[in-house]
């Protein structure tokens, strides 16, 4: 896996998996290759921003607050 950032903030992404095993179609190497580049951290960012917690969370964590 590699993550490089530059000055203009934009990030580059590499994650590699290889592997295999013999239960899994008879041992056939696999792999996996993800990349990935651009302003990421911006689009992440953005993302936990508009990110809301399901009601259902909200609730129980609610119940804790409630308590002494």
């Amino acid at each position: 896996m590699t993550l490089n950032e530059d000055i203009d903030n934009e990030v580059e992404f590499r994650f590699k998996i290889e592997g295999r095993n013999k239960e899994v179609y008879e041992g056939i190497p696999v792999e996996l290759n993800i990349a990935m580049d651009g302003p990421l951290r911006k689009i992440l960012t953005q993302g936990l921003k508009t990110y809301q917690l399901p009601e259902r969370i909200l609730t129980g964590m609610k119940r804790f607050e409630d308590k002494p």
